[in-house]
């Protein structure tokens, strides 16, 4: 888990309303080595099973800026079963199959080992998967939000006070 701290906004802005948050605080990231507390792993866990198959497929693939013809699964451990290797780009499939095929084998086995890092479950129920790990959970602490309305000339910034609640808007010279 690292935690840093963004004093340079995080900027959401809604272009149809004319509207911008800009956003100040600090960004843990919660990711497969373990640590953390208890809470933010169970987080990381419910956020890897709800994004789609497709979704989750994503995270298995190359490094972003690498040539699609190459591939290397994310680790030893979620290595793709022997016919999803066999289809690699150079036996003339696609990379993003390979990949594809690679991230559901590795769920695959996931699924084939419910002793080995996950809960048994009632029959028929759906069995939670382990993030693969090359996903982190991003946990996004406010600490003052600055709120614009760019053609009514409004801006009223916000703070959250050491108690942790958030203290009523002040209007600014926009």
């Amino acid at each position: 888990m690292h935690t840093l701290a963004f004093g340079l906004p995080a900027l959401l802005a809604r272009p149809e309303r004319s509207e911008q948050f800009r956003l100040t605080g600090t960004l843990t990231l919660v990711g497969a080595d373990g640590s953390g507390s208890a809470e933010l792993q169970a987080a990381r866990r419910r956020a890897w099973n709800k994004l789609s198959d497709a979704g989750r497929a994503q995270f298995a693939w190359p490094h972003p800026g690498l040539p699609k013809d190459v591939f290397t699964p994310p680790s030893a451990t979620t290595a793709a079963p022997a016919d999803a290797a066999a289809a690699t780009p150079g036996n003339g499939a696609s990379a993003a199959a390979s990949t594809a095929a690679a991230a559901a084998g590795a769920q695959q086995q996931q699924q084939q080992r419910p002793g080995e890092g996950q809960q048994q479950v009632a029959e028929g129920a759906p069995a939670e998967l382990e993030p693969l790990p090359t996903f982190c959970l991003g946990v996004m602490h406010v600490s003052h939000v600055d709120y614009i309305q760019l053609f009514d000339d409004l801006r009223v910034v916000y703070e959250r006070g050491e108690d942790g609640e958030w203290g009523s808007g002040v209007e600014v010279n926009p």
